[in-house]
């Protein structure tokens, strides 16, 4: 096998570190020397029976090495490529749930955890994204639990949340994002801090809080770049509305984990 493939870095609880399936390497290492429009043909074929039909781990670690890319053209090629596969194995992951907004709501937060990590993984390595290499279809499943998780461990909210923010975006959001972050604490506090910040959010109202998950991850609320994704695309609406509903979760999470505001001081 060619050592130019890297290794993935997540490591086994028993030692060592993930590893794909014997396949998946040798599909990769077939289909690195092949010419982009190629691989992006094969990568379209959708009947597995296909001989040159190319498995959804095989594109996504096509899609990560784009990390290193100068252009974010290969990049938004495999990403839509990718979300179709994504869309299709978390359509029978959330299968046998009866609620149909409950349904709804688990898979679009599905594949707002995938895109999460995904544009973690384009600024620094996501071991987390690992397994997406190595079990497709079964790290989709995992997304499905994960995600009940947090809708079942939503908790009220510590303060009001029908204020609403309609006016200029408040001065101070920014350094007020930066001071939530858990990073932004000392380490012995990072551990607790964090378990109270998640829950804060998961209380936030939907749209709020899908804003502060992406904005943690690193995406920006807009991007005149086409190939890059941005907060205002990914949830369709504009950088303004995205603005908006920042300044208002910022203001409730200052507010549950006890700090203040401008306009309380």
């Amino acid at each position: 096998m060619a050592n130019r493939i890297p290794p993935l870095m997540k490591q086994l609880p028993e030692g060592g570190t993930y590893a794909r399936p014997v396949r998946i390497e040798s599909l990769i290492d077939a289909c690195d020397n092949l010419p982009f429009e190629t691989l992006i043909d094969r990568a379209r074929l959708k009947d597995r029976r296909n001989p040159n039909y190319l498995p959804s781990e095989v594109l996504v670690f096509f899609l990560r090495v784009t990390r290193t890319d100068n252009s974010d053209r290969r990049f938004a090629i495999l990403y839509d490529l990718v979300m179709n596969r994504l869309t299709r194995s978390l359509r029978s992951a959330v299968q046998g749930n009866t609620e149909n907004a409950r349904q709804s709501e688990l898979h679009e937060r599905m594949i707002e955890r995938f895109v999460i990590l995904l544009m973690k993984d384009r600024g620094a390595y996501c071991e987390a994204l690992d397994i997406f290499e190595i079990a497709f279809d079964r790290a989709a499943r995992s997304l499905k639990v994960d995600m009940l998780r947090v809708m079942g461990r939503r908790v009220p909210p510590a303060i009001s949340l029908t204020e609403q923010e309609t006016g200029e975006v408040r001065q101070d959001a920014e350094a007020a994002l930066i001071d939530l972050n858990p990073m932004s604490k000392p380490i012995e506090l990072q551990v607790t801090y964090r378990i109270q910040l998640r829950r804060a959010i998961d209380s936030l109202p939907d749209n709020e809080r899908r804003v502060i998950d992406m904005i943690f991850a690193g995406i920006p609320a807009q991007s005149d770049d086409t190939g890059k994704a941005s907060i205002a695309q990914l949830l369709h609406c504009d950088p303004k509305t995205v603005r908006n509903r920042r300044d208002s979760a910022v203001k409730k999470l200052i507010r549950m984990l006890g700090g203040e505001t401008q306009d309380d001081a």
